[in-house]
């Protein structure tokens, strides 16, 4: 700031020395387009950088709702897989009951008589 306050008010003092004022000038207009250009980079490397971490938030999102999707239909199958085998689970106990059952009916039906008889004796005894 200082060299354009010079060069805008001694410009009596160097008019011998034109040349050196142009190209200080033009020094000047150079570094003013550089400051440009480095802000117009700034600028755009700002909206790259928005956008990409829009773009990475989005990403984000769609793989935890996947994720979430992907766990519920596990966890759906996972206890359509578990009712199942729950229920065979109790059919075969209520058929091994049943083959108990069938397999030891003569005993049981003995077993059940000779208490009964048993507790009828008890009875008459007293």
């Amino acid at each position: 700031m200082k060299l354009v306050y010079f060069l805008n008010h001694s410009s009596k003092k160097i008019e011998g020395n034109a040349a050196m004022k142009e190209a200080i000038e033009e020094i000047l207009a150079a570094e003013k387009r550089c400051r440009e250009k480095i802000a117009e980079a700034r600028r755009k490397a700002a909206e790259i950088k928005q956008e990409s971490e829009k773009k990475a938030s989005a990403i984000v999102s769609d793989a935890s709702e996947k994720a979430a999707r992907i766990i519920e239909e596990k966890t759906t199958i996972a206890r359509k897989e578990a009712e199942a085998v729950r229920k065979q689970t109790l059919e075969n106990l209520a058929a091994e009951n049943r083959l108990f059952f069938e397999k030891y009916r003569d005993i049981i039906d003995r077993l059940v008589n000779e208490i009964a008889r048993l507790v009828m004796s008890s009875g008459q005894a007293r």
